[in-house]
């Protein structure tokens, strides 16, 4: 099975909150208290856009390759909690919100691939498949990238998120 990190109890403890499928409660380590989808509607428009358009994607990808979850294949693997979201999410969030904030890039990529090891943590994933999902992820954000109304978007959530954070 899996090689997987044996956590400390802080890391899983993040790898726990890391359950909730949530850009805002992710990222707010990184961005500040004020990361909030109430005071960056442009911000949530572009996490929104990024979160529907890995849908078809992730779904397609878990059906082709459909195997049992590490915690079902190997009954001694820790599970947290019953699962929600994928890696992929995690990671193409951090995409999007490295190029809002270029600054900050190299800490929203970290705890992107973190937010993607926690669910190898959890057991919900073996590594090739936050691997995996990161691959999708990028196809996905350079796929958006294509579309004018989704550049708009970008740069208004860019100037947005630089008054705010």
């Amino acid at each position: 099975l899996a090689m997987r990190p044996d956590p400390n109890q802080a890391r899983l403890s993040q790898a726990i909150a890391d359950l909730a499928f949530d850009p805002w409660r992710a990222f707010a380590p990184v961005l500040g208290e004020s990361f909030t989808a109430e005071r960056l509607p442009a911000t949530a428009r572009v996490l929104n856009r990024v979160t529907s358009a890995l849908a078809g994607p992730i779904n397609s990808a878990k059906a082709r390759y459909d195997r049992p979850r590490p915690y079902a294949a190997d009954r001694s693997v820790l599970q947290c909690d019953a699962p929600a979201g994928h890696g992929a999410a995690g990671w193409a969030w951090a995409l999007a919100l490295a190029e809002l904030a270029p600054a900050r890039a190299d800490a929203l990529l970290q705890r992107g691939r973190d937010f993607g090891e926690s669910r190898v943590i959890c057991g919900y994933h073996f590594p090739s498949d936050v691997e995996a999902g990161r691959l999708v992820a990028a196809g996905v954000i350079a796929r958006l990238h294509a579309e004018a109304d989704f550049r708009r978007d970008l740069e208004a959530a860019r100037r947005e998120l630089a008054r705010a954070c």
